[in-house]
């Protein structure tokens, strides 16, 4: 029932419009969906900062990673960057022309 849940739940996110922060891994094979898939992910996503599950897709099975990464909003865009954290899976938000000085934002959210 957890394994239908969380893919329920991933189904549900990349209909709403979260598309761009899951994607589809070509090259990684899995059987049972709704499993988590850990082995064989390219670096791109196999970091602490994504989730990947084995889903149905296009009538056979496919590895999709989605970010866990919270992302700032309100900023400067102009003047700053984003700066995603590993550990925590937060991006801070640091001046372009003075890295170590951060800038001020409003709030986090899953990007859409």
């Amino acid at each position: 029932m957890a394994a239908f849940t969380l893919v329920f739940a991933l189904s549900l996110l990349f209909m709403a419009g979260v598309a761009n922060t899951c994607e589809v891994v070509d090259g990684v094979e899995c059987s049972v969906v709704g499993a988590t898939v850990k082995d064989g992910l390219p670096k791109s996503v196999s970091g602490n900062c994504f989730t990947c599950i084995c889903i149905k897709y296009n009538r056979a099975t496919a590895v999709q990673c989605c970010s866990n990464a919270l992302m700032p909003t309100g900023y400067d865009e102009s003047k700053c960057e984003l700066i995603l954290n590993e550990k925590t899976c937060m991006y801070a938000v640091h001046e372009v022309e003075s890295p170590h000085n951060g800038c001020p934002f409003t709030g986090y959210f899953f990007p859409t």
